[in-house]
């Protein structure tokens, strides 16, 4: 935070790796183990978001970004929601957060565009967006070179230019401030 350098958190699938196989679900086939690591993956990635926010970081470091990374996007809209609701019951537990942490988040949180969890259709994307509360909070992202990548077009569909030059410049140079700096040279 010192270094103005953002903080980048991609899950490592630790906990979809350790997953037991259940007597109800044993993961024979691929599809089964990658929906249960996307699932896995949110989550862990979730938990760093709450411990993030409860633990006053942003509070403490007002200019820090932070960069989660290959989480998807959708969960985010109902996070922030229910982040918001049950604060505003527990704040006390919590006195150095003193803004509903959907506003936190907004500020210093940003999330790649791979994998777009959504569905292929530009009012979808645009739903997202407007749900999120944010259209400086998304960064482009290719996925490459996983195998699993969502298309042969690396941004979601129904993206228009000026939300194709926001994801690939403006906000990637609002995160990475250093970046800016040395286009300026």
């Amino acid at each position: 935070a010192e270094c103005r350098f953002p903080i980048s958190f991609h899950s490592t699938g630790f906990k979809a790796a350790r997953a037991p196989d259940t007597p109800e679900m044993e993961k024979e086939y691929a599809i089964q183990y990658r929906l249960v690591r996307s699932a896995l993956f949110q989550t862990d990635t979730m938990e760093v978001l709450v411990s993030l926010l409860a633990s006053g970081a942003c509070e403490k470091y007002p200019d820090f970004n932070f960069v989660l990374g290959e989480s998807g996007v959708t969960w985010l809209p109902n996070f922030l929601t229910d982040a918001d609701n049950k604060w505003k019951g527990l704040r006390r537990e919590v006195p150095w957060v003193t803004e509903l942490p959907s506003t936190i988040v907004r500020r210093h949180v940003r999330l790649t565009s791979q994998p777009f969890d959504a569905p292929a259709t530009a009012e979808h994307f645009t739903k997202i967006l407007r749900m999120m509360g944010s259209d400086q909070m998304l960064l482009f992202a290719t996925d490459y070179p996983h195998w699993q990548f969502d298309g042969t077009d690396p941004f979601p569909t129904g993206i228009d230019a000026g939300q194709r030059e926001r994801l690939t410049q403006i906000n990637p140079l609002a995160t990475y401030e250093r970046l800016a700096v040395r286009d300026k040279q």
